[in-house]
């Protein structure tokens, strides 16, 4: 979802390497099976080809081939912008390898489909990571993490998604989202 400039609320680039840090044992599980599967049709494609070919270099030829095609498909984002609008949460890639990976990774999630968004302090006990996370917790789908880096108030960014309507809650604090909107208002 492309925003315009005049709809922006509050970006920021995540840290580099955010979404391979929190990829999980199932998105490696997935990539690997993709990995697999190309290595075999490579492989049984090499195999087949009319010109004889060594076993070392139909494996190898196989292998790098299948690496180099999961890493520009699968890979995750080194870097992405996140863009808060009233519309909702957007992302893109920062470095695209090319058209079709800036489209692949590109993301947004609208204002309905939030059930809500939890926000974690860098040193809170539930954040292993060096920076702030924005765990969007969606109605029909699993959460999805966001870096928010330490220097932007995690008040600031309750307060401007508390004012889009999104039910927000900033671990780590006693205080409800009314006295955390109340927090952010105030001078620093």
């Amino acid at each position: 979802m492309l925003v315009p400039a005049n709809e922006i609320q509050l970006q920021w680039n995540e840290p580099y390497f955010f979404a391979f840090r929190t990829m999980g044992g199932r998105g490696i599980l997935l990539r690997a099976l993709f990995y697999l599967a190309l290595v075999v049709v490579f492989a049984i494609g090499l195999a087949l080809e009319p010109h004889a070919r060594s076993f070392v270099e139909v494996v190898v030829l196989a292998l790098l081939t299948s690496a180099v095609i999961t890493m520009l498909l699968t890979a995750p984002s080194i870097r992405r912008r996140i863009v808060v609008s009233r519309d909702g949460i957007s992302w893109s890639n920062l470095y695209p390898a090319s058209l079709l990976l800036f489209f692949l990774s590109a993301g947004a999630i609208s204002r309905p489909e939030l059930k809500r968004v939890l926000l974690q302090r860098s040193k809170d006990r539930a954040n292993r990571l060096p920076c702030g996370v924005m765990l969007l917790e969606l109605k029909y789908a699993n959460p999805a993490p966001v870096a928010v880096p330490n220097h932007l108030a995690l008040e600031r960014l309750a307060q401007i998604l508390s004012d889009n309507g999104v039910t927000v809650s900033l671990a780590g604090s006693s205080a409800s989202t009314a006295s955390v909107s109340a927090a952010a208002r105030e001078p620093t």
